[in-house]
């Protein structure tokens, strides 16, 4: 149950949905459509597995039109053909996701058939992601081209000022881990009017309120593509 806020809107069903149709939850499990068994477990919370660190509004944004992702999603589901392809999503994460895809021949097979086996498909994901250079962990002006895993120890990678014994501590107090979920949706926010608590590397927690043109990660460009990667295909 720790996988659901009790503030989730219709917590009931989201809890049916990581059910394998009686009691038993299917969470291990991976499926084809509708958001059950392993796809319920991000009903409450998104667990993005990176450092993302250029997600505030102005950091880099790119059309969702110009992502595999989005070919990807609308050979599943027709109807996302219906969002506007130059809607702006973050170009950080939106590059992370392209690089996984990849071959999307290789990785459909996951996304539309069911399977019976532990999931663990996508071994890619418990990588570093190469991206287009500037759109890499470092901030705003940086040239680099590596996105990290999250992993203990990663934030030394951001630290940016060598003499200063603190900079580890401050670096860790922001990289996020996990939020409560964001969408374009006010009805989809565990907490309304909006707003997501995250949780940050060094243990702590803190709620932001979303604004379109916010900080990440509760704004409009991420809160677009979240919400994309949450639809029930």
């Amino acid at each position: 149950m720790i996988l659901f806020c009790p503030s989730t809107a219709d917590l009931g069903g989201k809890i049916d949905q990581a059910k394998d149709g009686g009691q038993e939850f299917c969470i291990g499990y991976s499926h084809n459509h509708g958001g059950k068994c392993a796809r319920a477990a991000d009903a409450s919370y998104a667990y993005l597995g990176w450092v993302l660190d250029q997600m505030d509004s102005t950091s880099p944004t790119i059309t969702l039109g110009s992502l595999n992702l989005y070919a990807a999603l609308v050979s599943l589901d027709p109807g996302i053909a219906a969002l506007d392809a130059n809607t702006l999503v973050s170009a950080q994460l939106g590059s992370v996701l392209d690089r996984l895809l990849g071959d999307l021949s290789a990785i459909m097979p996951y996304l539309t058939k069911p399977c019976t086996a532990p999931i663990g498909v996508m071994p890619k994901a418990e990588q570093d992601v190469k991206v287009p250079a500037g759109l890499g962990n470092g901030g705003a002006g940086s040239a680099s081209d590596t996105v990290y895993r999250l992993r203990e120890g990663i934030e030394r990678f951001l630290i940016t000022d060598i003499n200063n014994p603190a900079a580890s501590a401050q670096a860790q107090s922001t990289v996020y881990i996990m939020f409560d979920q964001i969408s374009t949706n006010p009805a989809d926010f565990n907490h309304v009017p909006g707003g997501s608590n995250i949780l940050y590397m060094d243990g702590h927690v803190a709620f932001q309120r979303y604004e379109e043109k916010g900080n990440g990660p509760v704004n409009g460009p991420m809160a677009r593509l979240i919400g994309l990667l949450n639809s029930d295909l």
